[in-house]
């Protein structure tokens, strides 16, 4: 009997969706989504006062991306080069999506390094882009002071 009830646990959630869909599922976004079900049971039973907390999320973050925006700008030091990439390529991301064109020729150092950033970042969605990229920057002012 325990059998059949692990079978059917396997055919069910996050993991079968992904099949039906082909994208990968991770552990990090398992651990994400049980997060999720976990902070917010409604959304899952499909309430109708979620969808209205989470667009006014997504405005939020929206304002939340273009204040780091600007503090970034007002820092008092450059931050290290690694950094500097990490924000070129959350900032990329979520603006433009995914990396489009090809690769930097091989003396383009500057331009290879931003592109191979960026590709790295390939397959996040805006909003999880715009959450890094604040979270990046509120951890530079804080190192700032």
């Amino acid at each position: 009997m325990e059998a059949t009830s692990r079978s059917r646990a396997r055919r069910s959630g996050p993991r079968r969706a992904a099949r039906r869909t082909g994208r990968r599922v991770t552990p990090h976004v398992l651990s994400r989504l049980g997060r999720l079900a976990a902070s917010s049971p409604g959304l899952l039973r499909g309430s109708t006062e979620e969808p209205i907390r989470l667009a006014s999320r997504a405005v939020s973050l929206d304002d939340d991306f273009q204040a780091a925006q600007a503090r970034v700008k007002q820092l008092a030091q450059t931050p290290p080069p690694d950094q500097l990439l990490e924000l070129y390529s959350l900032y990329k991301q979520a603006t433009e999506g995914d990396v489009q064109g090809s690769r930097p020729g091989m003396l383009d150092f500057k331009g290879r390094a931003k592109y191979d950033a960026w590709a790295g970042r390939r397959g996040i969605a805006k909003a999880a882009a715009q959450q890094a990229y604040v979270d990046l920057v509120k951890r530079l002012v804080e190192r700032q002071g």
